[in-house]
């Protein structure tokens, strides 16, 4: 759909976005927004050619300021939703680029989402037991951050072993109006109706991934080193006509121990995993209607199945390409 990134901007795309959700949104007269741009601390609007022709927000810690980890969500009529990653917080901004209001989240968090009715799902880093609704990883906010829903608790079995930051929630919405969690360790699609209202659990038994959780931390530290990086579930995007797609990281056949760069590289990552991206008709069961398995690694733009990609240009500079799925259906 687009390419965006020129060598006249005066910033270019993180190299580690391949790994983050929702650095990417699009605006109502097809024009993009991004922030997953080096430096962090300011968003770039993009023309039709690919260039930068407006940033949006600057860097600092008053109001309305904005720290380097960053995220966007386009919603009604061109708002712009910031997600400050760093600083937990979310900023709402006009079409304009003009700060309107702000409100933290009270928790660290990974994924995240916001749904059609205003109310934004997280998936919260969970790093200590409590009793309650406080042990949900799961997190439904309303518009202005308050939160009304909590569910699925984190594993015992990870806090057991020292692990809890690697309990993991996918959140996505929902075409019905719900939304979507998974768990990264196994491939079962939970659909929420409601805030904390589960209607649909879909399990796929599929023999190239076993349920595989994290076993010890000697294992978690092998990974990418002396052992292939492990199989998750990236990310669930569900189309208008209610095919599931689902994005899961595997390891590429090219893996060789050892060769781990200092820095986040793109073409070692590609080297390294595989993306395998099935779609599921949820009406039948599950059943699996299509599946590819690409070097790159498709993130999600949020609000819309979209998806977005950074590819490293032959002079070492950086482009986000975004992607629409389809199904190419035989006629």
């Amino acid at each position: 759909m687009a390419v965006l990134g020129h060598p006249t901007d005066s910033a270019s795309f993180r190299y580690d976005a391949p790994n983050l959700a929702c650095v990417v949104g699009r605006l109502s007269d097809g024009s993009f927004v991004s922030s997953g741009l080096v430096g962090g601390q300011t968003l770039f609007r993009y023309d039709g050619s690919g260039r930068a022709v407006q940033a949006i927000g600057r860097g600092g810690e008053g109001p309305g300021e904005l720290s380097a980890d960053l995220a966007v969500i386009v919603g009604a009529r061109d708002s712009l939703f910031v997600v400050d990653r760093r600083r937990h917080r979310i900023l709402i901004f006009d079409p304009l680029g003009i700060h309107q209001r702000s409100f933290d989240i009270p928790w660290r968090f990974d994924a995240f989402t916001r749904l059609t009715n205003g109310d934004f799902v997280f998936q919260r880093r969970v790093s200590a037991r409590q009793d309650g609704s406080q042990t949900g990883m799961v997190r439904v906010l309303d518009a202005m951050g308050n939160e009304i829903a909590a569910h699925d608790p984190p594993s015992d079995r990870l806090f057991e072993l020292g692990l809890p930051d690697l309990d993991g929630r996918n959140v996505s919405p929902s075409v019905s109006g719900g939304y979507w969690t998974t768990a990264i360790w196994s491939y079962e699609l939970h659909r929420w109706s409601s805030p904390g209202v589960r209607d649909l659990v879909v399990v796929r038994n599929a023999d190239w991934f076993p349920p595989n959780p994290p076993t010890s931390a000697d294992e978690v530290e092998a990974w990418h080193v002396d052992a292939p990086p492990p199989r998750r579930v990236l990310h669930v995007s569900e189309a208008a006509d209610g095919l599931v797609w689902t994005f899961s990281v595997v390891p590429d056949p090219r893996w060789r121990p050892r060769q781990v760069p200092d820095a986040w590289d793109v073409a070692w990552a590609n080297r390294t995993t595989d993306t395998v991206i099935e779609v599921l008709d949820i009406t039948n069961g599950g059943t699996v209607v299509a599946r590819t398995t690409i070097d790159e690694r498709p993130m999600p733009v949020c609000g819309e199945h979209l998806m977005s990609v950074v590819r490293e240009t032959p002079e070492g500079d950086t482009r986000a390409v975004v992607v629409h799925p389809v199904l190419e259906r035989p006629e």
